[in-house]
């Protein structure tokens, strides 16, 4: 027989069933610096034991893995979260995207507990959290003026600490400052002098020898996401000694003459560009020019009769003051051109000098006589010469310039009243009648004085001899009237002398005596000379007993009795 019973069995759950996860790894992409994942990164496991109890409820939890305790998980929903900032430059690696490794464990509740593992990567992608930092503060370098285009000064150098490119790779520009004298590689850092480019601070105004550069390190990064540094970069321009003095141009002055030995009367100024000359001045005598105040071109070396003007003057070498050596004479000399010469003795590139011309007038100073071009003047003149008529001319010259010279006469007064001397032209002429038988000689002095201040003078004897005229008829001395002879007085006795007079001179003062034949008959004789009048012929009382004689005195007889040049005068005497 057969008995039925329906029968409930219930069967217990063991937790024979550990979790399993729904993938067979879990991958998810972090930004350096992010608190979360771009996509959430959950893990998911399921477990086949009774649903609903232990055995199936699970647990999540991270076990291992890289830097593990960065991470959170959530046990229930299995949600993974960054517990802090992952930093992508403290992770292994050289790419630009680093991987987290984790491990993820599933665990159930039941007895005993079931789990199963499963890996995570995190995919750490590198930001661009890093600016360029320059090794330096700040940068300087001196480079000489002459450094040529092309030629490297120094490098900068920055670095940038993201962990990969492009966030660390550094480019390099110049943000301001160059003023197109300077370039910079982009990649290397290296500055250099551009190419073509001129240091010389001369040739930039204001004149510029240091120069303030702003360089700028840029990173990789992109758009926004870019950063940058800035360096401060001074390059100092070293001066080379490489360029001429010069002078401002040719100058002029005036100096008088006779100015005092060590007078200062001008000083040489040059000027250098460089920073350190070494300037010294000298005279080129060789190319200096002189001229006498006629215009004439003399040499400054001299000669045997000309002016050595290389003496004249003394130039400093070091401060340029043109100093006077030795008196300078204007009549010598009146106008010199000095050409001062300098050179910058620090050049380091051969000679370099430079010159200019220094005009010289000299003034000039009253400090010369005025002198008669003869020592003295001698001429003669005919007495009673009419009024006006020119005795002469007495010329005085004066080396200086004020040369109008006014002429005077000094002497004794009764000689100045018989000439008239003209003050401006020196021509003296008779001005009264000049009797020669009251003076043979006129004897004075002309003044010639010249118009400088204070006026000068100077002093010549004229000697003016008064040439005779005829002007006086002889006169008889003596009182001769009455002579006695005896008639026996033999031929030839002297009975007298007859003595004449004329207050001429030579010839027009020689006195010849005449007897007039009709009152002597042939008896008595005079000698023309001596006047001694004599017994001609044998006298008879008886015959005549008395005679009356006239007796002439001619001067000039010889020469002018003929030409009416002669004069006489005649005597009685009986």
């Amino acid at each position: 027989m057969i008995n039925t019973i329906q029968l409930t069995i219930h069967v217990d759950d063991v937790n024979d069933n550990a979790p399993v996860f729904t993938q067979k790894r879990y991958e998810a992409r972090l930004l350096e610096n992010q608190v979360d994942f771009d996509l959430p990164l959950i893990v998911e496991a399921h477990d086949a034991d009774l649903n609903g109890t232990k055995n199936s409820d699970i647990r999540y939890s991270i076990v291992a893995g890289d830097a593990y305790s960065n991470f959170t998980i959530n046990p229930i929903t299995g949600i993974v979260r960054p517990s802090s900032p992952i930093d992508f430059e403290s992770l292994r690696g050289k790419s630009s995207i680093r991987e987290i490794n984790l491990v993820i464990r599933a665990k159930d509740l039941g007895s005993p507990p079931l789990h199963t593992d499963v890996p995570a990567i995190i995919y750490v992608h590198d930001v661009n959290d890093h600016s360029p930092k320059f090794e330096k503060p700040h940068y300087m370098q001196s480079i000489p003026e002459v450094m040529g285009g092309g030629t490297s000064i120094m490098q900068v150098k920055a670095w940038d600490s993201d962990g990969s490119a492009p966030n660390n790779y550094v480019v390099y520009r110049i943000e301001s400052g160059a003023e197109d004298k300077f370039i910079i590689d982009p990649n290397s850092g290296i500055v250099s002098v551009a190419p073509g480019a001129n240091l010389d601070p001369d040739r930039t105004s204001p004149r510029k020898m240091l120069y303030s550069l702003r360089i700028v390190a840029l990173d990789g990064g992109t758009g926004a996401q870019q950063r940058r540094a800035t360096v401060p970069v001074e390059i100092s321009i070293i001066d080379v000694n490489n360029k001429p003095p010069a002078f401002e141009g040719p100058a002029t002055i005036r100096m008088t003459e006779n100015s005092p030995v060590g007078r200062h009367i001008w000083r040489a100024h040059a000027t250098d560009p460089d920073d350190q000359p070494v300037l010294r001045y000298w005279i080129d005598w060789k190319t200096s020019e002189v001229r006498d105040e006629e215009g004439v071109i003399l040499s400054p070396f001299g000669g045997a009769n000309e002016y050595n003007a290389t003496g004249l003057f003394e130039l400093t070498p070091v401060d340029g003051y043109l100093m006077v050596a030795h008196l300078v004479d204007r009549e010598k000399v009146e106008t010199i051109k000095l050409v001062i010469g300098v050179e910058d003795t620090a050049s380091i590139t051969g000679p370099q000098t430079a010159s200019t011309t220094l005009t010289i007038f000299v003034d000039d100073e009253n400090d010369n006589n005025p002198k008669f071009r003869k020592p003295f003047y001698r001429r003669p003149i005919t007495e009673n010469s009419k009024n006006g008529v020119t005795i002469l001319n007495v010329l005085a010259d004066d080396a200086d310039k004020n040369r109008t010279i006014t002429y005077s006469l000094e002497g004794h007064r009764s000689i100045i009243e018989m000439i008239h001397l003209h003050q401006d032209t020196g021509e003296i002429v008779v001005a009264n009648k000049i009797d020669r038988e009251v003076h043979s000689w006129l004897n004075f002095s002309v003044k010639a004085t010249d118009s400088g201040y204070p006026p000068r003078s100077s002093l010549v004897e004229v000697y003016v001899q008064v040439l005779d005229e005829n002007d006086n008829n002889p006169y008889f001395v003596g009182d001769i009237t009455n002579i006695t002879v005896r008639e026996d007085a033999p031929v030839g006795t002297a009975i007298a002398v007859i003595e004449a007079r004329d207050a001429d001179i030579g010839d027009y003062g020689k006195v010849t005596y005449l007897l007039d034949r009709g009152s002597s008959q042939g008896k008595f004789h005079i000698d023309p000379e001596s006047g001694v009048l004599s017994v001609a012929e044998a006298v008879n009382r008886e015959e005549q007993d008395a005679y009356m004689l006239i007796i002439e005195a001619w001067d000039n007889y010889q020469f002018g009795y003929t030409s009416g040049e002669s004069r006489n005068v005649f005597k009685q005497v009986g």
